[in-house]
This record gives structure tokens, C-alpha cells and sequence, in this order.
């Protein structure tokens, strides 16, 4: 949902953090290496002509270190391309992993440490370290996978001095007036059979179970979240899913 929030509308971040303006630095990754990947999809080549230098944006810095990181520990090329529809998901024009780039966000600004895990099948999830470690500890996630620290790996990346950090902050105080609205909006759901608010030091967590009877339908949307669970109850033979989403949003 804060992702869905943060892709919504084109923010100044976003723009700055998307426009392929920079050249790579030399010795990150050797042109034989880049081409191929370049062939293989993984990055876009998006110069004037075949002559011209490669330009990327500082989102395409964060993900360049991630495929370099996943490399390094011997993922495959179908790994690597399973990992990029993740963070992908959702994407806009403008902004091309609203995944990745919400997490860069949320890191740089020192909210929450968020790590990207892969596993040994391709599947990547990203979150905060909180949510991951929620979910390993209560069995949802296996701890046999790939952990990559997405606010370490963006700071060493980019520079947060001046304009963009005035745009970090501004994101932020347009996302934390999501508390009345999201109560709302869960509240006048009619597929929605509860809710409920918890009040954590800085931050509140919105729950919301909706009812679903329709297994495919239950599987389908469980995928839509990187964290949820979903739950199946038997009456007389017939098979109900409760499936809970939760939401953080950061107080005042």
C-alpha cells in the first residue's frame, strides 16, 4: 500500500532519482559485462545511437550494485531476471521500480533498515528488516536466502546533500497524512470484515482482513503482498479465506 501511495504521484524524488542523466563510474562493471546484460534485458540502453555514452539515473546505480551483489554470490541469469519483475511490479513511465525505489526512500530517510532477499528459486521479496524478521520468525519466510541491505548499498550511492534531500522529506510529510484516510478507506470496504489499529513508539499498524471465497482469487492476492498471511476456515464443506494485509504508518 505505501508503495502503491508513493507511485501514485510524480514526486520530485522520483523524478531526480529516475533521470538518466549520470555516467557510471569507472571500474563499477566492464563494458563486456554491461552489453551483455544490456542484451539480456536486465538494464535498458536508452543512448541517442550506438556511438554515444550510456546514461543511467541513480536508480539504475542502486540496481546495477544489487545485480553486481547477486552475481557475486553465483545467481543465475533467470534468477536475475526473476528478482527485476519483482521490483518491477507496479511500474510507471516515470518510475520504473516503485518496489526498490519506495525501499531506497524509506532507508535513506532512516525509517526503517529495508532488505531485499532472494532465494535459491529466483523469488525476491523486499521490506523492512522488521517485517522480514516478523516473517521468518513466524515461519512465512524460510531464513535461506540472500540478504541485501538496500538503505547501506543506496547511500553509498548517492549523494542526499541538498535538493534531494529537501525531496526526501517532502515524500514523507505528503505519505504520513495516510493514517485517517487508510482508517477510511478499510472502514467503507464492504469485503473488509475487520480492522484493527495498533499503536507501536513511531508508528501505527493498520490491519485489514478481508473475506474471500474464491480460492484462485485468495492465491492470487496473497502475491500481490511481499506480507501478509492468508488463512482458509471449512463450514459444512465450504472453504472461506481470510486474508490479513497490514499497513505502517509513521506518527506525526
Amino acid at each position: 500500500m505505501g508503495v502503491a501511495e508513493y507511485a501514485a504521484q510524480p514526486n520530485p524524488f522520483s523524478r531526480k532519482l529516475n533521470s538518466r542523466i549520470h555516467r557510471l563510474a569507472k571500474n563499477t562493471i566492464s563494458p563486456r559485462v554491461l552489453n551483455h546484460w544490456i542484451a539480456s534485458g536486465l538494464i535498458q540502453d536508452n543512448r541517442a545511437s550506438l556511438g554515444s555514452h550510456h546514461r543511467f539515473s541513480l536508480s539504475d546505480f542502486v540496481w546495477i550494485r544489487i545485480l553486481l551483489s547477486l552475481r557475486s554470490f553465483g545467481c543465475s541469469l533467470k534468477t536475475l531476471r526473476l528478482v527485476k519483475e519483482s521490483l518491477e511490479l507496479g511500474k510507471r513511465p516515470l518510475c520504473e521500480r516503485p518496489v526498490l525505489e519506495f525501499h531506497i526512500a524509506l532507508s535513506l530517510r532512516g525509517t526503517s533498515p529495508s532488505l531485499l532477499i532472494v532465494f535459491s528459486n529466483g523469488e525476491a521479496l523486499i521490506g523492512t528488516k522488521e517485517e522480514i524478521d516478523i516473517a521468518t520468525q513466524t515461519g512465512s519466510v524460510k531464513d535461506d536466502y540472500i540478504a541485501i541491505d538496500i538503505g547501506r548499498l543506496s547511500k553509498t550511492q548517492l549523494d542526499l546533500s541538498g535538493s534531494l534531500y529537501n525531496d526526501l522529506e517532502q515524500v514523507f510529510e505528503a505519505l504520513q497524512d495516510n493514517l485517517e484516510r487508510a482508517i477510511s478507506s478499510a472502514l467503507n470496504n464492504p469485503k473488509i470484515k475487520k480492522v484493527t489499529i495498533e499503536s507501536r513508539e513511531a508508528k501505527y499498524v493498520l490491519k485489514a482482513t478481508h473475506l474471500m471465497e474464491n480460492r484462485n482469487a485468495a492465491l492470487a492476492a496473497k502475491q500481490l503482498h511481499d506480507f501478509c498471511t492468508l488463512e482458509e476456515t471449512v463450514h459444512k464443506g465450504r472453504s472461506k479465506f481470510n486474508l490479513t494485509t497490514s499497513k505502517h504508518i509513521k506518527k506525526q
